[in-house]
């Protein structure tokens, strides 16, 4: 609650039964949490959820069978598109490297491409309000380009030419 008490119509049962990386909550009150789990509330779910603002786990939100490693973090684009960043390179089958872009039912939104995406571990992603997406991580590479830890990627997954960071961080 806003006073800080407890929310007590707020219920996630078991919760999860590995650490939750990132929450995003969406403007409709949803809640997508993402990490190292692989159940939520007894419920086979590879690394992301969305809950309702009860608890339970809304189940219009199919990810099919979701990452196959670690989720570190969600965002979300201006027309409600759900960005993810972790070590997986695989997202319900299709092929990618520490970056997918899904949309609001959970389907993977395959306008977004990554090409062969980064060349190790994705931490942190942040979508600006113009629509580029931020990507922090321990990377030095983006789809065959050197980068060094640190992108700015374009709403299609290309990468932004205009942003140089130099040697990166």
């Amino acid at each position: 609650n806003q006073d800080g008490g407890i929310d007590e119509t707020f219920n996630p049962g078991g919760g999860a039964d590995n650490p939750i990386q990132d929450v995003l909550i969406q403007d409709n009150g949803r809640i997508i949490i993402v990490g190292d789990f692989t159940s939520f509330n007894g419920v086979a779910l590879n690394r992301i959820a969305r809950l309702h603002n009860d608890g339970r786990v809304d189940e219009t939100f199919n990810v099919g069978s979701g990452a196959n490693f670690s989720i570190h973090d969600v965002s979300q684009t201006v027309d409600g598109r759900i960005v993810l960043v972790g070590d997986f390179n695989n997202f319900n089958g299709y092929q990618s490297m520490g970056i997918v872009v899904l949309h609001q039912n959970g389907e993977i939104d395959e306008s977004f491409d990554s090409g062969v995406g980064f060349d190790a571990s994705v931490r942190s992603v942040v979508v600006q309000d113009d629509g580029k997406i931020l990507v922090g991580g321990f990377f030095s590479n983006y789809n065959g380009e050197d980068t060094t830890r640190l992108v700015r990627l374009n709403p299609d997954g290309s990468r932004d030419p205009d942003f140089d960071c130099g040697s990166g961080a």
